[in-house]
């Protein structure tokens, strides 16, 4: 069983005929060249950018992102979401100006996302709609983000008709119970079939008796008696209901 080494364990001595080997100026020169040779390999996996797009820094992905020219690319995006658009790049821009294309890009910015097409709600022609499922908060500066996205990823012909903010909210209601027993009383004043008013006049008089005298200059001769009556009344009137239980 032949033994199996990797490329950066495996030397050029390895790989040199039997005749090559016992020449001492070529295997002098192969001793020379294999440290090198090494560090070429290492710099090899350099290159590779795609398969090792979690490992790269933030800054080569920067780089990669202008140098493939990612439509919608914000410096101060979240890392994760920065991967993704590099990554799903060179795809997106082969569907671009598809349905497709649109609700790629909304599900890696914002998680979720449904496009319907003008034909399946009775729209106009090349209108659309967009649904996020997982919506974020309803803030101005989501909404431009997303428009920008859509603009970003739609064809030039199509409209969009309209966004829809969908949450979806878990949540547990308790309910509860408690027995209650009480009696109704209702009270009312029995009907008034006939209304019946009283007045009283009360009469009242009183008697004043004085003598008028003239002293000076007129002798008095004669005593005059003089009454005077006065008269007062007060009026009551009142109503009377008597109230029964039913």
């Amino acid at each position: 069983m032949s033994d199996i080494r990797t490329i950066d364990s495996l030397s050029l001595l390895d790989i040199l005929p039997e005749n090559l080997l016992a020449d001492k100026q070529v295997y002098a020169a192969a001793k020379s060249l294999d440290d090198e040779l090494q560090r070429v390999t290492a710099s090899c996996v350099e290159v590779l950018h795609l398969p090792r797009l979690d490992e790269l820094p933030e800054a080569v992905i920067d780089l990669l992102a202008w140098q493939w020219h990612v439509d919608f690319y914000e410096p101060d995006a979240d890392i994760r979401v920065k991967r993704q658009l590099v990554r799903e790049s060179i795809a997106w821009h082969r569907i671009k100006g598809t349905k497709g294309a649109v609700e790629g890009m909304i599900r890696t910015i914002f998680q979720g996302g449904v496009v319907t097409e003008w034909f399946d709600y009775g729209g106009e022609p090349y209108h659309f709609r967009v649904d996020l499922l997982s919506a974020p908060k309803m803030m101005p500066e989501n909404t431009e983000r997303l428009l920008y996205v859509v603009n970003a990823s739609k064809n030039v012909r199509s409209v969009l008709d309209e966004l829809t903010y969908r949450r979806d909210m878990q949540d547990v209601i308790h309910y509860g119970a408690a027995p209650s027993l009480h009696m109704t009383y209702e009270i009312r004043p029995a009907e008034i079939a006939d209304t019946q008013a009283d007045a009283q006049h009360y009469l009242g008089g009183a008697l004043s008796t004085h003598s008028v005298y003239e002293i000076y200059p007129t002798v008095v001769q004669d005593t005059q008696t003089a009454a005077q009556h006065y008269l007062g009344g007060i009026g009551n009137t009142y109503t009377a209901y008597e109230v029964t239980e039913t």
